[in-house]
């Protein structure tokens, strides 16, 4: 990591984070998730891939052809199962939980440092409030808040406020920075990642009841941009060991 030390109590005086007694600076990349995701999207796209949206409320084959062009889901087809939260009534997996997260995107050009308070810190007293601040390329991320259990999708004006105060103390110019938009999203939240074939399937599979495959990759909670790339590689890598018959399959943890 570039540049990586700690911030003397003197230098978090200067910086107006005498609140503070312990501080690191250091020097890292910050993923624009609604750049990347359009760009990979795009991507895909123009290496042949299509997409469909749909709502769907099975993972078996015959569920979702009726969602597809005729022909395109092949008996063989492996059916990669990414759906987040969703996952919760498809799978029934009752480890997983929603974890809603309110952020404030912000116009102010003239921040060009993260600031990241981490769990807990100031907030002991209630750890579903963050405070950390992001420069993107267009706009400042501002946030958030950890609330455990809570499916509520709506924007909070009471939480927008919030965020906004708490991250003003630490970038005073931030309180009367154009708001741009509020954002409201639920981290889909388990014990550990789920990246793994079905077993249920593969039993079904050896008993001829079916021919297709089925494999989880979600549960990434807030953890998403930090793990996807190599979770996507080592589905990729499963799928392609399984096709080219190389590997047996491991049972299911779930």
């Amino acid at each position: 990591m570039i540049g990586f030390r700690r911030v003397d109590s003197s230098e978090l005086q200067r910086l107006g984070l005498g609140q503070y007694q312990y501080a690191w600076f250091f020097t890292t990349i910050i993923t624009d998730a609604t750049v990347l995701l359009a760009f990979l999207l795009d991507r895909f796209r123009k290496l042949g891939g299509q997409t469909v949206t749909a709502k769907v409320d099975s993972l078996e084959l015959e569920a979702l052809r009726k969602h597809f062009p005729a022909n395109s889901l092949s008996a063989s087809t492996v059916v990669v199962n990414c759906t987040g939260i969703g996952a919760l009534p498809l799978c029934g997996d009752t480890t997983l939980r929603p974890c809603r997260g309110q952020t404030l995107r912000v116009k102010a050009p003239y921040v060009k440092h993260f600031f990241d308070e981490g769990l807990g810190n100031k907030n002991d007293n209630d750890p579903s409030k963050l405070v950390y601040v992001f420069p993107r390329l267009n706009e400042v991320l501002l946030g958030g808040t950890y609330e455990e259990n809570q499916w509520d999708r709506t924007s909070s004006q009471e939480t927008a406020e919030g965020i906004r105060s708490r991250c003003a103390e630490l970038v005073p110019e931030l309180r009367h920075a154009p708001e741009v938009k509020r954002w409201v999203g639920l981290r889909p939240v388990r014990p550990t990642v789920r990246l793994e074939w079905d077993a249920e399937v593969e039993a079904r599979l050896r008993k001829g009841a079916c021919s297709h495959r089925l494999i989880h990759n979600y549960g990434h909670g807030g953890s998403g941009l930090t793990l996807f790339w190599g979770c996507a590689q080592e589905v990729a890598t499963k799928v392609h060991q399984q096709l080219t018959n190389r590997v047996t399959t491991p049972i299911s943890r779930l």
